[in-house]
């Protein structure tokens, strides 16, 4: 991360302290005394985790890759480092080495805080995790996978030949499971999943080869960051054939690749015998070779898709993010597979995941999904978990954001520094560039949605409240006696520091909580949120600024239609305050959950998201609907200045459309359709166009002429035989002289100011009559070409060329390629297909105007 010349390169060697082994080197490259590039400052972070009987060192064609990409690179030695001599792994190893991940990370956040040895310099909020062997499964602990340790007990039960070419897990973890419960600080061995280890600043994370045994597949599925798993064709230690489930198939994240490098041992990820000389003085060469592979060329394909990974994923290089979808991937000797990149990606929900730096604050979000925006809002004591079950699924149809409001989960805690939720959600959209959006609301979340509505009124598309709290609401009941002991036995455990004691007080014994207690996936969900909240808002002096005029004051000025959520088995308080909004809001509509306490989109997810859908499907096409209306006050001008151009030309009617965004925003009939009365003219009244169809048939015979069925410059009379003017010139008119008007065929002039006598004729034979008898008579003003004359009757001639060149009658060709594209259901060329009823007359001015 330096501008200096790569002259001024050194080579330095790392001594490790001998054990059992000699000594040890191995060999990197660094600029020395180099000063930091700080131009593009913050720079992700990258942890790298080593193999065990291994060293931070290992790597060095990948970490000096990764560092001279723009990341910053952090490698340190787990204390099952080289000293343990290849002995068993230590059964410590999987307990410590997330913690170690995590600790390197918080030590990466002091070196970048103010006054740190790179102050501004290292960017953790999305930090990626690379791992070579046991750091592959070290980086997948870290990601979110968690140890099976029964289901691979059983594996090993039932693969008896495979157990002694895999002790390390079937024995040496397997045996020690009780002191590995004890060394995590578990009171007995987990019968399941054992607790996740994951760091949630880690945002994607790569495998390097190492086996995934104890994970299995129900502990990848947990993993919901990105992740690239690579290995060798030709090693058994990775090879998902002998895993306990296909670690690639069974990893739940969205985004995913698998590379393989065929034929390939385990070893060939480690550094080259030309970086690690002392692996050949040792006796090791093995360790730095390959017997099928070239070691650079793995190293390249190594470190090209493991950059172009964290490139997507921590920079969010859309370019790189292309290069790992598998139709971009054609490698030789590899076998690769990706899911979520490139063009089978828009089937794939896309998640991201960071912090909005607004307002002072660090605010954590997530966003999926594509469409209208939707924003979450939780409730008091909750986190982004309050909607587990509506993100994902209506990021299917929309773009969909939950956050931590600041003071709960993964956002930064409040400061002495006043502020206000809802001026935090406006930073935050317009952090994610989002104008306006659907904002769902929950109890606590449900008051601050009303307090933005109120204050940012036009960044709401709808309200969506969830038995929603109103600030400065007033004549509520008192707290029952229930609610009185659940907060006592609240505050009882928090005075002895029990979080989960606190958040059973709320589960058992709070009189919101009567039905979901009893179900158990809803009081899994609520237990392990009331667990991790930190009860700031309770245990502290919150500066948070409530509006100037309580909201409850203000509820009527709200008219985005609002959907009201209630349970039937809530407390007294939540349904006299869901009723007073339903009295007070102008558009609100009431839904009332049958055997539902505070959490019906919890207990139902199915049944609130489909009403949630609905509700919004109908705002959107009212919205939609409403931005192509006109404002009442443009409409006025329109109607008063066309009323006086009537009354000031003595124009009998007229009717006029106004298309806005693609719709039409206004349309209207003015006066009469005739000069002696007649009807009221409308907006479904029939004029003749005349002289204005003119445009289309250029444009009919300009596209025949693009299709190479018609030549401008070809006389008329090779299309239209029966063509014959009493000038004998007229053989010489070409259409393109018709087009420009330099023909000579003379206009219809004054024949159309008696229209009595003028009368044309409308039905499918007239044009042709019309050619053969009446244009016939005419004669030529000049020689075609040699003059110009404006000239309806000779565009009229050219509805025969249509006709000669398509092969079809023209008004038949008219409608097939221009009325029906274009919607205009309505409109032809025949008088005889019109409802007289419908029809306005024609006029045109005599000698007296």
């Amino acid at each position: 991360m330096t501008t200096q010349a790569v002259e001024n390169a050194v080579v330095y060697e790392l001594q490790f302290e001998p054990g059992e082994l000699p000594p040890f080197s191995t060999l990197g490259h660094a600029l020395l005394d180099g000063p930091p590039d700080v131009a593009d400052a913050p720079y992700p972070l990258v942890v790298y985790s080593h193999a065990h009987w291994s060293m931070g060192q290992e790597l060095p064609y990948l970490v000096e890759h990764l560092a001279s990409r723009g990341f910053v690179v952090i490698s340190t030695d787990h204390e099952d480092n080289w000293s343990t001599d290849l002995g068993p792994m230590a059964f410590e190893t999987m307990i410590r080495r997330p913690q170690e991940v995590t600790r390197q990370i918080d030590f990466a956040e002091a070196l970048s805080a103010p006054g740190g040895d790179l102050d501004g310099m290292i960017d953790t909020k999305k930090t990626g995790i690379a791992g070579f062997s046991m750091g592959g499964v070290t980086a997948m602990a870290a990601a979110g996978a968690q140890m099976d340790l029964a289901g691979l007990r059983d594996w090993c039960a039932a693969n008896p030949a495979l157990v002694e070419e895999n002790s390390w897990a079937c024995i040496d973890i397997l045996d020690h499971e009780a002191e590995m419960a004890a060394f995590a600080g578990l009171d007995e061995v987990p019968s399941e999943l054992w607790p996740s280890a994951k760091d949630e600043r880690i945002a994607a994370a790569a495998r390097l080869s190492g086996s995934l045994f104890m994970f299995g597949s129900d502990g990848m599925a947990p993993i919901d960051v990105p992740v690239l798993l690579m290995h060798g064709g030709g090693e058994e230690i990775s090879d998902p054939g002998l895993e306990v489930g296909d670690p690639y198939e069974s990893a739940g994240s969205q985004r995913k690749a698998e590379l393989v490098l065929d034929l390939a041992n385990h070893m060939v990820f480690w550094s080259s015998c030309a970086d690690s000389p002392s692996m050949v003085d040792i006796g090791f060469p093995m360790f730095c070779t390959d017997p099928v592979w070239d070691t650079d060329r793995a190293h390249d394909l190594i470190n090209h898709f493991t950059t172009a990974f964290f490139e997507a994923e921590l920079k969010g290089n859309a370019e790189a993010a292309s290069a790992l979808a598998a139709e971009n991937v054609a490698f030789p000797g590899i076998k690769y597979e990706a899911t979520g990149y490139g063009e089978s990606a828009g089937a794939q929900i896309q998640s991201e995941k960071g912090y909005a730096d607004v307002n002072g604050t660090h605010l954590y979000f997530e966003m999926a999904g594509e469409g209208e925006p939707v924003v979450f809002i939780h409730g008091l004591g909750w986190d982004t978990r309050d909607w587990n079950y509506q993100f994902t699924e209506l990021a299917k149809n929309y773009q969909v954001v939950r956050y931590d409001m600041r003071g709960f989960g993964k956002s930064d805690m409040p400061t002495d520094q006043p502020y206000a939720h809802a001026d935090d959600l406006k930073a935050l959209l317009e952090f994610l560039g989002i104008e306006s959006a659907h904002v769902f609301g929950h109890s606590f979340g449900g008051e601050i949605a009303i307090n933005f509505a109120l204050a940012y009124p036009k960044m709401v598309r709808s309200l969506v409240l969830i038995e929603p709290d109103i600030q400065g609401a007033r004549d509520l009941p008192a707290l029952t006696p229930e609610e009185e002991a659940s907060f006592a036995a609240v505050f009882t455990a928090l005075e002895k520091e029990d979080n989960a004691g606190a958040a059973l007080a709320i589960v058992d014994m709070h009189p919101l909580v009567t039905v979901a207690k009893d179900v158990p996936d809803a009081r899994e969900l609520i237990l392990s949120a009331f667990t991790d909240y930190q009860w700031f808002q309770f245990l502290n002096e919150d500066p948070v600024v409530q509006p100037e005029i309580a909201s409850a004051e203000r509820i009527g000025e709200i008219t985005v239609p609002t959907l009201l959520v209630v349970g039937d088995s809530t407390t007294e308080y939540q349904k006299i305050e869901v009723d007073r909004l339903v009295e007070g809001l102008p558009n609100a509509e009431k839904v009332v959950f049958a055997n539902s306490d505070h959490f019906p989109h919890v207990l139902y997810p199915d049944k609130f998201n489909t009403l949630v859908r609905d509700f919004m499907a109908a705002v959107g096409a009212d919205l939609e609907s409403q931005s192509t209306q006109l404002d009442v006050d443009i409409v006025t001008q329109i109607d008063t200045m066309i009323e006086e151009t009537l009354a000031r030309t003595d124009v009998p009617g007229l009717a006029i459309a106004v298309v806005k965004d693609g719709e039409v925003a206004y349309a209207k009939g003015y006066g009469t359709t005739s000069l002696d009365g007649g009807a009221p003219v409308t907006d479904q009244t029939v004029f003749q166009w005349c002289e204005t169809s003119m445009a289309l048939t250029t444009m009919a015979v300009m596209k025949l002429a693009d299709e190479g069925k018609l030549d401008l410059d070809k006389p008329i009379v090779d299309y239209v035989p029966y063509f014959h003017l009493a000038d004998e010139r007229y053989k010489e008119i070409t259409t393109g002289q018709i087009l420009a008007q330099v023909a000579g065929i003379p206009d219809s002039g004054a024949a159309m100011a008696d229209w009595e006598t003028f009368m044309p004729q409308y039905d499918g034979a007239a044009l042709e009559r019309w050619v053969r008898n009446d244009l016939a008579e005419k004669g030529l003003l000049f020689a075609p070409g040699e003059g110009w004359e404006y000239s309806d009757l000779a565009y009229a001639l050219l509805g025969s060329v249509i006709e000669a060149a398509s092969g079809q009658p023209y008004e038949a060709y008219m409608t097939e390629h221009f009325f029906a594209p274009l919607g205009m259901e309505k409109s032809t060329f025949l008088l005889e297909e019109v409802d007289k009823t419908l029809l306005a007359s024609p006029h045109v001015p005599d000698a007296e105007g």
